[in-house]
């Protein structure tokens, strides 16, 4: 079976006319050395020189459609309190748990 998709999205975006003119989107614009530090402060371990600098990151409406519509697997962690950060020892354990093969592309 094939399907079509049909992208009825409105970019978000500084100055279009997307909503009454009091609602209109407010977006301040960061380069990447603007923020790195919120980054790092999210993955410990993570360092400056790991990020990708100057480079121009892959915004939303640079996503392919296609990477939205694929196989999921939903993982539990319940159990954790509020505020936990799980590890990636964390998913390998649910992952094992649950028995699934974590695969390219899975969300």
């Amino acid at each position: 079976m094939s399907r079509k998709f049909i992208d009825i999205s409105v970019a978000l975006e500084m100055g279009i006319r997307s909503d009454p003119p009091p609602m209109e989107p407010q977006i301040t614009y960061l380069a990447h050395d603007q923020t790195a530090d919120q980054i790092i402060g999210c993955f410990p371990g993570l360092e400056r020189h790991q990020l990708p600098g100057g480079e121009r990151a892959l915004t939303i409406d640079g996503v392919p459609l296609e990477w939205c519509f694929n196989p999921g697997v939903k993982l539990d962690f319940r159990h954790m309190e509020d505020g936990y950060l799980a590890t990636a020892a964390d998913i390998d354990a649910e992952l094992r748990r649950i028995g699934h093969d974590l695969r390219r592309r899975h969300i």
